[in-house]
């Protein structure tokens, strides 16, 4: 049997220690036996796909119940997760038949909309997802972190430090009230704060345990930041750095006392935050933005995986009537022409025999679903035109929001 005819299932409870071992072979990591044991509580495995060669797991992906905030609503979206071949069966068409066995799946589940994290860039346009979402890395300097003289005050504020499981609910609610305010935002249920504050001793790398910071007005908390600190010294005093992994924040006093306390922790050097916003409110704060250093790279990934659905579920910043050709390899329930309608109060998108507008892929609509597309570069390269003059413009145009997708919760 060849490895792309494999027979492809959900596993069972009793398989999961030994998918645990192929993904610590494909991702070249080691988890401890517990450390699976408490992330079998975030998998769900009736969408939890492997592909057998007898009895050994050789390829798997998985798919989490979510939802996704988009332009103007919040929808059901299918979270892609842990896809991978074993090594010894890959560059044979498996996961070709793994991908197309789940977007099958993920269309029957009635999910409209797909998304991952990309551990290797090259590899998941071939299956129709698309960056719809990017990240800022910024590195700033303790002693250049000044913000700007009228920055908000923050004079009625209290500031609390916690551990952070012990202080979710506070958190969770922070972040609950942020998700309707931003396209990108991924719902978090209890596995997966589990995930996103898992913190075991062995992957600290020499760094504190993960500190939560707890702004509160009042005694409601309105913002957070979740922080660790790796200690260093040199011969002129401590150097060390604060890694900031998460920072959320109702208004912008909020902000303003998550930046300000982080950037004048004692014994520390530089602020370091690998996931914020290419809009981070931070940039927009500093007395002298330039000293920020600041790296953009892709975040959230999307996949309409049923296009129609998926357009006429989210809002448009400008009125949109256009015929929509449609071009989907992978997907051909997506293939062929829709007509969009829409504005910020609602949409819809149907199956027509009209002329089209506009001829596009379905990666293409995809890197523009969160608001922040690049339709006329697209057109340029020769992955999308028109047969109306200026339907690409109004089309991106009608596509964009502000503020810009984030998304700080991989999967």
């Amino acid at each position: 049997m060849t490895p792309s005819s494999l027979p492809i299932r959900p596993i069972v409870d009793d398989e999961w220690s030994a998918l645990g071992r192929l993904l610590d072979l494909a991702f070249h990591e080691t988890h401890r036996p517990d450390e699976w044991e408490q992330f079998r509580a975030v998998a769900e495995l009736d969408r939890t796909l492997c592909a057998f060669d007898g009895d050994r797991i050789v390829s798997s992906s998985g798919a989490y119940t979510m939802e996704l905030t988009v332009p103007g609503a919040i929808v059901p979206a299918a979270g892609v997760t842990i896809v991978t071949v074993h090594p010894a069966y890959r560059r044979r068409g498996l996961l070709n038949a793994m991908m197309d066995r789940q977007l099958a799946d993920l269309r029957d589940h009635g999910e409209a909309v797909a998304m991952l994290w990309a551990s290797e860039a090259r590899i998941y346009g071939r299956y129709g997802y698309a960056v719809a979402c990017e990240q800022a890395a910024v590195d700033v300097a303790r002693t250049e972190a000044g913000l700007v003289p009228d920055a908000p005050d923050t004079g009625r504020l209290d500031l609390e430090l916690a551990d952070p499981t012990e202080a979710r609910d506070e958190l969770a609610a922070v972040y609950d009230r942020m998700r309707p305010t931003r396209p990108g935002y991924v719902s978090r249920d209890d596995g997966q704060w589990f995930d996103a504050l898992f913190d075991p001793e062995q992957r600290r790398g020499g760094s504190t345990p993960l500190q939560a910071l707890l702004v509160r007005d009042g005694g409601t908390a309105t913002g957070y930041a979740l922080y660790r600190v790796k200690p260093e010294w040199d011969p002129a005093g401590p150097n060390g750095q604060l890694e900031l992994r998460e920072l959320q924040a109702t208004d912008a006093a909020a902000y303003v006392a998550c930046w300000r306390f982080l950037s004048g922790l004692d014994l520390t050097a530089r602020v370091s935050a690998r996931k914020m916003p290419v809009d981070a409110p931070l940039l927009y704060l500093l007395a002298d933005h330039r000293r920020a250093r600041v790296q953009r790279t892709d975040a959230l990934w999307v996949r309409l995986v049923r296009v129609g659905e998926a357009l006429a579920q989210r809002r448009y910043a400008a009125p949109v009537d256009l015929v929509l050709d449609v071009a989907d390899g992978r997907c051909p329930w997506n293939a062929g022409r829709w007509r969009l309608a829409g504005d910020e109060t609602g949409a819809t998108c149907e199956p027509t025999g009209e002329a089209a507008d506009v001829r596009v892929d379905t990666t293409v609509l995809a890197s523009a679903y969160l608001g922040d597309g690049a339709l006329a570069a697209y057109a340029v390269a020769g992955r999308a035109s028109e047969s109306t003059p200026g339907a690409l413009r109004r089309l991106a145009a009608a596509m964009s929001w502000d503020p810009k997708p984030w998304c700080v919760h991989s999967f």
